[in-house]
């Protein structure tokens, strides 16, 4: 059987908030997760949780979205506030990139030949920072329309999966070119919200939709 365990914020537990949004697990097996008052980690090994709380350059101190770089650095998407570092050595959070502050990205990604990926609702595009350095990408529909971009999964070197509002795309990063993944999905599901893209290697994609429900494309499917 299983053994169910709640942790409610207390400052004997090292948690001061009760308002999860997001969480993953880093490299070296310690869990990080994003509140409305900033991270909080979680070592496996001593079973201690720790709460790191931004300073004043920070005045909204939601985490939406969180990802750990090659590093061991963890990303912050704050709400409206942008994109900043946590620095593990320092415990400290540092802005990724000036031209970021001020954003709302409400998910971001790490990939190793691209960098820090963040998806803009509000823009309605793909940020894309490495070297400090920031590109802007659109993922446009048929008709030339903006797709507000919600996820995005790593299919091969320089090919990405992104799932809009309104459908499944493929997206060459290096020649910046975009195509319906598969058009027979766009037209069968046009406006279903893709929520998450997972991908079995050679086998199939799996799309977590708002509202109606799972898709799984198999190979065979694929691009037809």
């Amino acid at each position: 059987g299983y053994h169910f365990q709640t942790f409610n914020a207390d400052i004997t537990n090292g948690i001061e908030s009760n308002y999860f949004n997001c969480g993953i697990t880093a490299k070296n097996g310690f869990l990080w997760f994003g509140t409305q008052f900033g991270l909080v980690s979680y070592n496996p090994f001593l079973e201690k949780f720790s709460s790191y709380y931004p300073d004043d350059r920070i005045p909204n101190k939601v985490i939406r979205s969180i990802v750990e770089d090659e590093s061991g650095n963890i990303i912050c998407a704050f709400e409206n506030e942008g994109l900043y570092v946590f620095n593990i050595g320092t415990k400290r959070f540092f802005s990724l990139n000036q031209k970021t502050l001020k954003k709302d990205f409400s998910r971001i990604y790490y990939f190793k030949e691209l960098g820090v990926v963040a998806c803009s609702n509000s823009e309605k595009e793909l940020v894309v920072i490495k070297n400090n350095q920031v590109e802007k990408f659109q993922i446009k529909n048929s008709e030339g329309v903006g797709e507000i971009p919600k996820c995005i999964a790593f299919q091969c070197s320089g090919n990405y999966l992104i799932g809009t509002e309104s459908g499944l795309y493929a997206w060459n990063s290096l020649e910046n070119k975009t195509l319906p993944f598969s058009s027979a999905y766009n037209k069968e599901n046009g406006n279903v919200g893709v929520e998450d893209i997972l991908i079995i290697p050679n086998k199939s994609v799996f799309i977590a939709t708002s509202n109606q429900g799972l898709f799984e494309l198999k190979l065979t499917m694929i691009n037809k």
